[in-house]
């Protein structure tokens, strides 16, 4: 079985880089026919000797992008750098969480029923102290599902804790709008309404860092504001793949959200109820938040 280990590479904390090779290491070790495969942004030179120190131990191949990127375009390079690789499985990483030793067969055993194989995280801290909770706690994961249905209102697949068919990853659209964020969220929603079928890993497959640089993190939004960001991000997230999901729905729920919120500083402790207990995947707080405010009497929204 061949493996491609993707991964978007960019400037990040010293100690979680060298964290992340560690971990690629790890997976990679007892897989003899593994590449590391990094998207390297633009003037990011530093990773040359972060690689050169594991030159011998594991391949490396590097696609370095020629101009600055989005976070989005450089998934993009990421996804083509994976698709003109020769392996039978790609495997996601992010630059600043670190793979489980066992990432790859835990995907590669789910991969033998599905085009896409995901799994639950480990939670750290940005020193990389577990914090005693995983991502899906909580959440009611689905083991399996075929489609993009489950991903609409929250995601729980993104580029460190999932794996692709690398034929499946052929059939895909890999044009990830430049502006597209999440990039993970909109891939693998495009990706999936092709009508690929989606089984879950049987044990963790990496630890998810979360720091003060996160963009989502591990925990709901604690604020009016964050909330509004990401109720924000859902709706660019619906309006850039209009064409390919039916989301109308889930964005016009979103959208009495943000009307509801922008109404007054009460609103956000009228949404305290339906965000107590709220687990950490992504996108979950502003699907509880909406459907609390589509639930409320006309004249409060």
């Amino acid at each position: 079985m061949r493996f491609a280990i993707c991964s978007a590479a960019y400037p990040e904390d010293p100690a979680f880089m060298t964290d992340f090779f560690a971990g690629i290491e790890a997976a990679a070790r007892g897989h003899p026919d593994c590449e590391l495969v990094l998207a390297v942004e633009h003037g990011f030179d530093a990773v040359e000797a972060l690689a050169q120190d594991r030159a011998g131990r594991l391949r490396i191949r590097m696609d370095r992008a020629p101009r600055p990127t989005t976070p989005a375009g450089l998934r993009r390079r990421m996804l083509a750098a994976a698709l003109a690789s020769d392996a039978d499985i790609v495997v996601f990483a992010d630059f600043d969480d670190r793979l489980e030793p066992e990432a790859l067969g835990l995907h590669a055993q789910a991969l033998a029923q599905a085009d896409v194989s995901y799994g639950d995280m480990i939670l750290i801290d940005g020193a990389g102290r577990r914090l005693g909770r995983r991502f899906f706690d909580g959440a009611a994961i689905p083991d399996s599902f075929v489609g993009p249905d489950a991903i609409v209102e929250r995601n729980f697949l993104g580029f460190g804790n999932t794996a692709v068919r690398r034929a499946s990853l052929a059939r895909a659209d890999l044009a990830v709008p430049d502006d597209a964020m999440p990039a993970d969220w909109w891939f693998f929603t495009a990706l999936l309404s092709d009508g690929l079928r989606a089984c879950r890993a049987a044990g963790p497959v990496s630890m998810y860092r979360w720091h003060a640089r996160s963009t989502l993190g591990g925990a709901p939004a604690a604020t009016s504001a964050a909330l509004r960001t990401r109720a924000g991000l859902a709706l660019s997230h619906y309006a850039q793949l209009v064409d390919r999901v039916d989301a109308a729905s889930a964005q016009r729920a979103v959208e009495r959200l943000i009307r509801f919120i922008d109404s007054g500083d009460g609103s956000f402790a009228a949404l305290a109820p339906a965000l107590d207990g709220c687990p950490a995947v992504w996108f979950e707080d502003v699907a509880r938040a909406s459907r609390a405010v589509t639930e409320m009497p006309a004249d409060v929204h």
